[in-house]
C-alpha cells in the first residue's frame, strides 16, 4: 500500500533480455513460438502479465488521467453527439476536483470497460467496477464507493419453476466479469452466458436468449422501460449477490489511489454525494452533512461516527423484535427496508474509516521509531516519545478491535461442525508466549461439537483466555478450567479463572463497548474483549453470564441452544 511513495531516480542501471530458450532438436517449435510471443504482444496480454508480475515498470502519473466511461444508464449516459455524463462521470468530476486531479473521459465498449484500465486500452482508470479477486489481481482499486445487489429477471410469461431455487439448470445471461469469485463458485451448477453489453442483455431475456438474467436492477429496470415492456419482465424478490464498486487504475497510480482514498470518505459524507445519489437513484444517502454534524461533536468526526454505528447496532435486537411483532404491516417493512439500507452504509463507512485510521497509526509509530534512533534526545523526549508510543500502540489496538467488531455485529454463524476440544487446542497453543511468561496452566474436560462460524467461536473462547491469562493476580499462577455440561435445552460451558475477579457492582456493565475497570498502566486493552464474547453469543443464539471463578477469580458461562450441539 506504499507503493504511491515511491519514484524511479534517473535511467534504469543495466537492462536485460529474456528469451524462451529451445533444444537444438525441438527447432520445430520456433516459428509457431514467435507467432504465439508476437499475438500475446499484440493483444496487451504479455503486457499485462509483465506489470503483474512487477517485471515492467509502469508508466508513471500523467498530467491529465484519461478515465474510460461506457454506455450502461445511470452510470454512464454517452449522449449521439459524444458528450459523456451519468453518476459515475459526475462523481468523478467531483472526486478529482477534491483530489486536486486533472481528469479527461473517454467513450469506451462495454467489453474494454469491463477489462479494465490497461496499457492496451490506453486507459488510466475505469469509472467504477465492481471489485473481485482476478480484477485485483490486475489493476488497482480505490476505497468502494457504491454497494449494490444483483437481482434476478425473467419473463412474466416464463417464470422459474421453483422459485426457492430459481437458477438452478438454466441459463443465465450476466455480463463478463461482473460477477465476483465467490458468486461463481456458487453458481456451479448454473449455464452463464456472457452478453457484451447491458442492452444485449435486456434484449436476450426479451427474445428468449436467456431464461433468466442476473445484472443490477436500476439499468436494467430503465432499458425495460425504453423498449416498452416493463409489464413483460418481473424481478426475482431478494438479492442473490451483493458487490462492491470502486474506482479502477492501472498499475502504477499508487500516488492517484493515496489522493482518492484520502477524499472518498468525505465525499461519501457530503450534500454533493447525497444530491448526486437522489439525482439518478432517487434514494438519498442517510449520511447527510447535517446528520454527520449532528452526530459526531467536534473531537474526530471519523472516529466518533463509527461509535455511533457500534451504539446503534446494540439497539437493533429491537427493531428485529418490533419487525416479528408487526410483520404484515407494509408501512412497517418500509421503515425496516429503509433501515436496513441504511445499516448497510453505515458498515461500509465504519469499515473504511477503521481501516484508514489504521495508516497514520502506522506512519505515527515508524515516526516515533525514527526519533528513538536519532540518539541526540534528552532522558525527558526519550520519556515523552515512550508515552506516545505506547498511547499510539492502544489507539492500533483499538482500531483492530473496532474492525473485528463490525465485521461480526451482523455476522451469521453458518452451519459449519466446530470440534470446540480441537478449537480450544489450537487457540492455547497459538497463546504460548503469554501462557509461558505467565506459568498458566489449562485444563479442559471433553467437550461438544457446536454447528456454527468457527471464525466467530475462535474470537470467543481466544478472548476468554487471554483475559485469564492477563487478568491474574500478582504472585498466583494462572490456572483456568474449561468445562462443559449437557443440559436439556442445550449446553452449558465454562471458563474458569483464579484470577482477579471483577466485582459484583460491574459485573453488568464489562459486556458493554469500551468498558474498562483498570487503568491502562495496569493492564492493557481496548475494553472491546467482552463486548466481542458477547455478540458472537447474540449470533449463536446463547448467552453468556459472570460468575465467580476459584479464588475469587472470574467465571463465564456460555449456553448454546440444543439446536447448535452435536
Amino acid at each position: 500500500g506504499v507503493d504511491g511513495r515511491i519514484a524511479f531516480v534517473g535511467k534504469p542501471l543495466r537492462e536485460a533480455t529474456r528469451h524462451v530458450a529451445l533444444h537444438e532438436s525441438r527447432a520445430d517449435l520456433l516459428e509457431p513460438i514467435n507467432e504465439a510471443i508476437t499475438r500475446l504482444e499484440g493483444d496487451g496480454r504479455l503486457d499485462a502479465l509483465r506489470l503483474r508480475y512487477n517485471i515492467s515498470v509502469p508508466a508513471p502519473p500523467p498530467e491529465t488521467l484519461t478515465v474510460g466511461i461506457n454506455h450502461a444508464p445511470p452510470y454512464g449516459l454517452i449522449d449521439g453527439d459524444g458528450s459523456i455524463s451519468g453518476f459515475t462521470a459526475e462523481m468523478w468530476t467531483e472526486l478529482a476536483s477534491r483530489a486536486n486531479l486533472a481528469i479527461q473521459f473517454q467513450a469506451v465498449s462495454g467489453e474494454v470497460y469491463s477489462a479494465g484500465p490497461t496499457a492496451a486500452s490506453g486507459l488510466d482508470a475505469a469509472g467504477l467496477l465492481f471489485i473481485s479477486e482476478q480484477r485485483a489481481a490486475r489493476m488497482d482499486f480505490a476505497l468502494p464507493v457504491q454497494r449494490i445487489d444483483y437481482r434476478l429477471f425473467y419473463r412474466k410469461d416464463n417464470p422459474p419453476s421453483d422459485l426457492a431455487n430459481p437458477l438452478r439448470g438454466h441459463r443465465v445471461g450476466v455480463l463478463p466479469q461482473s460477477l465476483s469469485d465467490e458468486s461463481r463458485r456458487s453458481l456451479a451448477d448454473v449455464d452463464i452466458v456472457h452478453a457484451p453489453s447491458i442492452d444485449a442483455l435486456v434484449d436476450g431475456l426479451l427474445d428468449g436468449t436467456y431464461d433468466e438474467i442476473l445484472t443490477l436492477p436500476l439499468a436494467a429496470e430503465k432499458l425495460f422501460a425504453e423498449r416498452g415492456a416493463s409489464d413483460k419482465v418481473e424481478i426475482y424478490k431478494g438479492a442473490l449477490f451483493s458487490s462492491e464498486l470502486a474506482p479502477a487504475l492501472r498499475p502504477g497510480l499508487g500516488a492517484v489511489r493515496e489522493r482518492l482514498n484520502a477524499v472518498i470518505p468525505g465525499y461519501l459524507l457530503s450534500d454533493v454525494h447525497a444530491a448526486l445519489q437522489e439525482k439518478y437513484f432517487g434514494t438519498p444517502v442517510f449520511w447527510t452533512k447535517t446528520r454527520v454534524y449532528g452526530a459526531i461533536g467536534a473531537v474526530a468526526a471519523a472516529f466518533l461516527s463509527l461509535l455511533g454505528f457500534l451504539w446503534w447496532q446494540g439497539n437493533r435486537q429491537q427493531l428485529r423484535e418490533l419487525e416479528l411483532e408487526r410483520v404484515h404491516s407494509s408501512e412497517l417493512t418500509g421503515v425496516v427496508s429503509r433501515l436496513e439500507q441504511s445499516n448497510r452504509e453505515q458498515a461500509e463507512f465504519t469499515y473504511a474509516v477503521s481501516h484508514d485510521l489504521k495508516s497514520p497509526s502506522n506512519t505515527i509509530a515508524m515516526l516515533i521509531n525514527e526519533m528513538s534512533e536519532t540518539g541526540d534526545l534528552g532522558p525527558d523526549a526519550q520519556d515523552l516519545l515512550t508515552d506516545m508510543d505506547s498511547t499510539n500502540k492502544r489507539m492500533r489496538q483499538l482500531v483492530d478491535d473496532v474492525l473485528v467488531y463490525s465485521r461480526i455485529v451482523d455476522g451469521g454463524v453458518g452451519t459449519e461442525l466446530v470440534d470446540l476440544n480441537l478449537l480450544i487446542d489450537e487457540i492455547w497453543e497459538d497463546l504460548k508466549s503469554a501462557r509461558t511468561e505467565a506459568d498458566a496452566a489449562l485444563l479442559v474436560s471433553e467437550l461438544p461439537h457446536i454447528l456454527g462460524s468457527r471464525v466467530q467461536l475462535r474470537m470467543l473462547f481466544q478472548n476468554l483466555l487471554v483475559n485469564a491469562i492477563k487478568f491474574r493476580r500478582p504472585g498466583r499462577t494462572p490456572e483456568i478450567e474449561v468445562s462443559g455440561r449437557q443440559l436439556p435445552n442445550g449446553v452449558e460451558i465454562t471458563v474458569t479463572d483464579n484470577g482477579i475477579g471483577i466485582p459484583q457492582e460491574h459485573r453488568d456493565r464489562v459486556f458493554g463497548l469500551f468498558q474498562r475497570l483498570n487503568p491502562h498502566t495496569a493492564y492493557e486493552g481496548s475494553g472491546l474483549g467482552l463486548t466481542i464474547c458477547k455478540r458472537v453469543m447474540s449470533n449463536h443464539k446463547g448467552e453468556i453470564r459472570l460468575g465467580d471463578g476459584n479464588g475469587g477469580g472470574a467465571a463465564f458461562t456460555l449456553n448454546f441452544p440444543a439446536v447448535l450441539a452435536r
